[in-house]
């Protein structure tokens, strides 16, 4: 599978707006923009899932909170991509079973700052092996790092920029053209 940053660039249109909106909220610069993050999943929804994304959000890459995800009716997109802390019982390196916490949250922190020391990211429950990280320019002056994590069937891409991310799943093999969403 070979990434390419034209792939993206339906997908990362929003950003560039988003970024300029949240700098606005946090400063108080924009008084209009008192709505809620969950205003995004619209959004969200247009970009992504009606693309043939199954699931799609932006994330905040200091916390890995994630807003604005869809879809949005019966919770479909956010028991896709997240899951509160649980414990998950996994191999040691003596082969015997241990019991580990999961904090889905701070993977995704973890995958947005770089730092991804088993590589891989757990979202909705499934772990997701990091297959490619690559960094791409987008417009003059704005770097995207974009992270692609798959599993049997389903896949992830992970787009970062300064403060945001956005995310999108697809589910079927990538031979498909699955990964083309």
């Amino acid at each position: 599978l070979k990434l390419h940053s034209s792939d993206f660039n339906a997908i990362f249109r929003p950003l560039g707006a988003l970024r300029g909106r949240r700098h606005a909220m946090e400063t108080g610069e924009a008084a209009e923009w008192q709505d809620t993050w969950e205003d995004w999943a619209p959004t969200v929804h247009e970009y992504l899932v009606s693309c043939g994304c199954v699931a799609g959000g932006l994330c905040d890459p200091q916390t890995g909170e994630l807003y604005g995800v869809a879809p949005v009716e019966e919770d479909a997109g956010i028991k896709l991509l997240h899951q509160t802390p649980y414990m998950e019982k996994q191999f040691a390196d003596d082969g015997k079973h241990v019991e580990v916490l999961i904090d889905e949250a701070s993977g995704l922190s973890e995958v947005c700052q770089s730092r991804t020391a088993e590589g891989a990211v757990w979202l909705g429950g499934k772990r997701h092996h990091i297959c490619k990280v690559e960094t791409v320019r987008s417009g003059k002056d704005n770097l995207v790092r974009l992270v692609f994590a798959c599993r049997k069937d389903q896949g992830v891409y992970i787009g970062v920029m300064t403060g945001q991310a956005i995310i999108g799943m697809y589910s079927g093999a990538p031979a498909d053209g699955a990964a083309k969403t």
